[in-house]
């Protein structure tokens, strides 16, 4: 189970791409945060049950995230879960302290910091309110996170504006050992005059990729992120918003996605009456498009745009309407991981060859028919 907690809606930072829009200084207090921890606690049925901490920017409330971890982690050595608990957070980075970086190091926290690349890439979009480029400031944070030795990604948001530094940004991250990098194309953003620069961008980054493993292990979400999904001849399912994961907002109010918060008809419970199985059928049979608009399409099962339902209502209007930027994007991403992935083979690469292991040895399991001349 996953739950994404809206520490509160504030953010110290002005991002001209962020979606989120209600940007008011609500935050959760600590009686609703401990409620939410106790809501759920006796709902996770087994295997991990990750707490991800969610913004604004949630180190605003950074006493709000110690309060509750303190919290879990006293009701977990209580109660003995038979669950793994998983902390995750994503931050911008500015307000990391020495005090924070300890905290995240001491309780284990997977942390996904928002850096888009080199001072150029980062400081076009990613400014304070005052306008002021945050460069500097987020290299500051990653500094304390790598003295503390703590394993966490970059996340670079690519946008039209700034694709055109992608190539020299991923160089420049690997260059200065920043070695899990997250790439997110702006699902939101108008790609029609610049896909072919962000395509172009995706090969070179490709090449920089297998380049890169030669030497050492570094690991980037556009290959490493979709190996399984590659592997496997799995049919299109939607994510399970609403079932197994949830946002919870500042008031304590339940909604399936982080996309759809505070938006009335998609609130689908709350901690008093708990979550309504009616309203989820409602508001998600509501935005149902009903139309098969992905046709004869063979890479479904793969398709970020075929799972992501709540992404596709935020751009479609239709949970089922596949946003048609992704639709582009996972294509591009499918042939590019078949020539990535060929390559590894080739090359004997312990993570493929492991992978390719593990399928073999459970024959129930059905391979995509693109991998199945690697099982001969």
């Amino acid at each position: 189970m996953k739950l994404n907690l809206f520490t509160t809606n504030a953010c110290n930072l002005n991002c001209t791409y962020c979606y989120e829009k209600n940007k008011n200084n609500l935050k959760m207090s600590i009686s609703i945060g401990r409620q939410v921890i106790d809501f759920f606690w006796g709902k996770v049925k087994d295997g991990i049950f990750n707490i991800n901490f969610h913004g604004g920017e949630p180190l605003i409330e950074f006493s709000l995230i110690k309060d509750l971890v303190q919290y879990i982690n006293e009701k977990s050595r209580d109660q003995e879960p038979h669950f793994i608990i998983d902390y995750s957070l994503t931050t911008n980075g500015t307000l990391i302290t020495k005090e924070i970086s300890s905290f995240f190091k001491e309780n284990k926290f997977n942390i996904r910091l928002s850096l888009d690349g080199n001072q150029e890439a980062q400081d076009l979009h990613r400014r304070t309110h005052g306008n002021q480029g945050t460069f500097d400031k987020v290299i500051q944070g990653a500094k304390l996170l790598k003295e503390d030795h703590i394993d966490f990604a970059v996340r670079m948001t690519v946008t039209p504006d700034n694709v055109h530094f992608l190539v020299d940004s991923v160089i420049w991250l690997i260059n200065n050992n920043f070695e899990k990098i997250n790439i997110v194309a702006d699902a939101f953003a108008d790609w029609d005059k610049n896909f072919v620069i962000l395509t172009n961008s995706f090969k070179r980054i490709r090449d920089i990729y297998l380049e890169a493993r030669k030497e050492k292990r570094i690991v980037i979400n556009l290959f490493d992120g979709k190996y399984s999904s590659y592997m496997l001849h799995n049919p299109p399912l939607f994510c399970n918003a609403g079932s197994g994961s949830f946002a919870i907002s500042t008031s304590g109010l339940i909604y399936p996605c982080v996309y759809v918060v505070d938006i009335e008809e998609f609130c689908i419970g709350d901690l008093s009456r708990g979550i309504s199985p009616l309203k989820r059928k409602r508001c998600i049979e509501s935005c149902l498009k009903r139309e098969d608009s992905c046709g004869d399409c063979t890479i479904q099962g793969f398709c970020h745009a075929k799972k992501c339902g709540f992404l596709n209502y935020s751009t479609t209007g239709y949970l089922d309407d596949p946003n048609p930027f992704l639709c582009k994007h996972e294509k591009l991403l499918y042939r590019m991981i078949s020539e990535v992935f060929d390559q590894l083979y080739g090359w004997k690469d312990h993570q493929i060859i492991g992978m390719l292991n593990k399928l073999k040895t459970f024959p129930h399991i059905k391979a995509n028919e693109d991998i199945e001349k690697y099982l001969l």
